[in-house]
């Protein structure tokens, strides 16, 4: 069988799309050795030629090619096929956006995030918005689709009419680099960082989807005596973060880090008290788990794909109320029992989400797809 891979994001782009086509792509690359298959990489990265020469090994069944991107929808849209048309594709694996060409007997799979835009517009640009209604012509259009979580299959479903059958949920893995750590390497990060011994962490971009609004008014009135960390950029659709810090009179207490390295990230997450995440809508959610694997008791909104995702293995909150966030901390905080229960909880939840089991249930769904 011949599948084509698009891997535009391998090495460069958002930081969720990097991580799943990544690991898809070296999961493929580790474990298929029966199926031709081509990669599709950005041209803007051929300078990286070589180390994915390497990543390939000299693998007789797989090759790549480069492409140029501009803006992904409109290279997938318009100009993908004029680089495998009339090449024999059995399928080809597309991130978000279909081509509107050139598909001959080729099966196209789309594999999108979410839909979140449909349902939460005001978390969104309106450029943005325009951009992502394409992609309900690409699911309308496409072979089979593969999103992140049941909660996004209905809605892709409720929104676009598709039959079931031609929509799979496959959740996403966790990256290996999540465990829980030493003291002496929690020690090293926290003096890197200048971080505080206690604190609650939350990951994730500074806007008005991801609710951090929330967590600093119930980091305001909880009983604990601990820190906040906040790690992450501020973003399109953000809010004054330290007009709010200094309004609500936690300036000494809240530390601001902004975008760290993935190794710190990890280290930062196993060196934290608790672990939350506010936010109102999500497709899917790795950082909880990502806590959770870590060994950290987790804290996570009752919206969306959340309570789904992470089970009774996490604390539920309602999104809105402030004051059920800050009674879930102080609980967590206050009993000593209750927060070893909800980490050993956690890491077993987490050990149900691998890498391995996504890569091999896409394979399946790329093998079995059928017009």
């Amino acid at each position: 069988m011949k599948i084509g891979i698009d891997a535009k994001y391998y090495y460069s782009g958002g930081p969720s799309l990097v991580n799943v086509v990544r690991n898809i792509v070296n999961n493929l690359i580790e474990c298929n050795a029966e199926d031709e298959i081509v990669f599709f990489l950005s041209k803007k990265d051929f300078h990286l030629k070589e180390d994915f020469e390497i990543k390939i090994d000299k693998k007789k069944n797989m090759s790549f090619v480069f492409i140029p991107v501009k803006l992904n929808f409109l290279t997938n849209l318009l100009l993908f096929p004029f680089y495998f048309y009339k090449k024999g594709f059995d399928v080809i694996l597309f991130q978000n956006y279909i081509p509107m060409w050139g598909r001959g007997r080729t099966m196209y799979v789309n594999y999108v995030y979410d839909f979140l835009f449909l349902d939460y517009p005001q978390y969104f640009r309106t450029i943005d918005k325009f951009v992502y209604q394409l992609m309900i012509y690409s699911v309308k259009k496409s072979q089979h689709v593969i999103t992140i979580s049941q909660s996004e299959r209905r809605r892709i479903i409720r929104h676009t009419n598709i039959q079931p059958n031609r929509i799979s949920s496959v959740y996403p893995g966790l990256d290996a680099n999540f465990f829980e750590r030493p003291n002496d390497n929690k020690e090293k990060i926290k003096k890197k960082y200048n971080l505080p011994e206690k604190f609650i962490l939350y990951v994730g971009r500074l806007n008005i989807r991801k609710n951090v609004k929330t967590l600093l008014k119930s980091f305001s009135i909880i009983n604990s005596n601990i820190s906040l960390v906040i790690v992450g950029k501020e973003d399109n659709g953000g809010f004054n973060f330290e007009e709010e810090v200094y309004k609500l009179g936690i300036k000494d207490k809240v530390y601001k880090i902004g975008h760290v390295p993935d190794d710190d990230l990890a280290e930062i997450v196993s060196g934290s008290t608790i672990f939350v995440f506010p936010s109102y809508a999500e497709g899917f959610g790795l950082p909880p788990l990502e806590a959770m694997k870590s060994g950290i008791p987790t804290i996570v909104s009752n919206n969306t794909s959340l309570p789904e995702v992470c089970g009774e293995a996490a604390l539920n909150f309602d999104a809105n109320d402030y004051y059920d966030l800050a009674t879930k901390i102080d609980f967590l905080l206050s009993d000593i029992e209750v927060y070893q229960s909800y980490k050993i909880k956690g890491k077993n939840k987490a050990e149900e989400f691998s890498w391995q089991k996504s890569v091999a249930d896409i394979s399946t769904i790329l093998k079995s797809t059928k017009d």
